[in-house]
């Protein structure tokens, strides 16, 4: 006990951060031959996971969407009865969707436009909001993880440690397994929130390409806007 007790005060670290860290390593140390043969299958199932909740998430922008597309279309009908105005519709398709699809004159385009790229412009608008769905994740993951103070200690843990052992101070087992404890853990995290960001890469790269083949502007309408889906915009083009 007290040489524990020593081992933990010459980290220089709190007891509580000394034991989860090495907690941490030595439960990672156990499953590594396990962890080997699976750790793809473990990156595919919480790609999967993220991906499922993003869907969740931008499951209202599609429901959007197609209200006002059927809407639209709706007035469209009711115009054509002259039981509201013509150029209202127009107008009303202008500010909404046509800023996606492109700008019109006359009832007659609307018409057409929501009848040739109706069920395009929900697609993407929906990807666009699972691309930001993801964005927004892996941002708040990387918020809460800049914050945390278990991350803030391990960091700090890793750098003193790191001093000592470029001082040529020899770190005793004990050390050296809160040291590589805190290098995994912070490595998972960080790997974990990389992942995500670049899921949402390739979901604004796959919205991308859908405006394009399908003449739509991808940065306007709503759907999540955002700088990363403008510049892959570009990109597409």
């Amino acid at each position: 006990t007290n040489r524990f007790g020593l081992a933990l005060k010459s980290t220089g670290i709190g007891i509580a951060l000394a034991l989860i860290t090495a907690a941490i390593y030595v439960f990672s140390k156990f499953g590594d031959t396990v962890e080997k043969t699976s750790e793809k299958e473990k990156s595919l199932i919480e790609t999967q996971k993220n991906l499922n909740s993003a869907l969740k998430e931008a499951a209202p922008a599609y429901s959007n969407a197609r209200q006002q597309v059927e809407t639209l279309k709706n007035e469209v009908e009711l115009a054509k009865k002259g039981f509201i105005s013509k150029t209202e519709v127009v107008n009303s398709y202008n500010d909404t969707i046509g800023k996606t699809t492109g700008q019109v004159k006359t009832l007659d385009e609307v018409e057409r436009k929501l009848v040739e790229g109706g069920d395009a412009y929900v697609q993407l608008m929906f990807k666009k909001a699972v691309a930001t769905a993801l964005f927004q994740k892996a941002s708040t993951l990387a918020a809460e993880q800049a914050t945390s103070q278990l991350y803030i200690q391990q960091q700090q843990l890793i750098k003193d440690l790191q001093n000592k052992k470029n001082a040529g101070i020899e770190l005793s087992e004990f050390q050296k397994i809160i040291l590589q404890g805190a290098e995994k853990t912070i490595s998972k995290s960080n790997e974990n929130i990389e992942n995500i960001f670049e899921s949402a890469k390739k979901k604004v790269k796959e919205a991308a390409d859908f405006a394009k083949d399908n003449k739509l502007n991808l940065s306007n309408g709503s759907g999540g806007n955002n700088d990363a889906a403008k510049k892959l915009a570009e990109e597409a083009k």
